[in-house]
């Protein structure tokens, strides 16, 4: 637990000095976390255990809050909650080997909030082939306030510049 929270605390440390690049487009967020297999999430196997892409994917969302705004003083009191995770694995992750975690947030029904976890492997600039892509964690999460009211994407894109490309106008 406590590997889990340092490791939380440094993609913080990282987001906040926006070391990631987000493109945004109409509708969407994309970021993505640069990231290696370390031997605290192998399996016995030596390849990357099924729970950790999970843990990882949670990673890959603590590094974009500072930029998201969340950890700012008005948004002390409003909970993220995962309401539901899937994951598809195609290729193993060997010991020690680099890659990118590839973030897409979108938004539907002004209320939930998707995260497409793409794990693949990094590509050098300039490179258009298609990426080896290891596993997709797919996740769908809500904003309340800590008295149980859902903060519509609408209204938090007025509050807050990072949301405004999910706004539905």
């Amino acid at each position: 637990m406590l590997t889990f929270i340092v490791r939380i605390v440094n993609q913080i440390f990282h987001g906040s000095r926006g070391s990631f690049r987000v493109q945004n487009a109409p509708g969407a967020i994309t970021y993505d976390t640069p990231m290696r297999l370390w031997p605290i999430d192998m399996d016995a196997f030596m390849h990357m255990n099924n729970a950790s892409y999970v843990r990882v994917a949670e990673l890959s969302r603590w590094r974009v809050f500072p930029a998201s705004g969340l950890l700012k003083k008005e948004f002390r009191n409003v909970l993220f909650l995962v309401a539901e995770q899937q994951a598809k694995y195609y290729k193993p992750i060997n010991p020690f080997q680099n890659y990118v975690v590839r973030t897409t947030i979108t938004s539907s029904e002004n209320k939930w909030l998707h995260y497409n976890h793409v794990f693949m492997k990094p590509q050098k600039s300039g490179d258009t082939s298609e990426p080896t892509v290891y596993c997709v964690v797919s996740t769908t999460a809500v904003l309340k306030r800590a008295g149980g009211k859902t903060i519509k994407i609408d209204e938090l894109a007025k509050e807050n510049m990072f949301y405004q490309s999910l706004a539905n106008d």
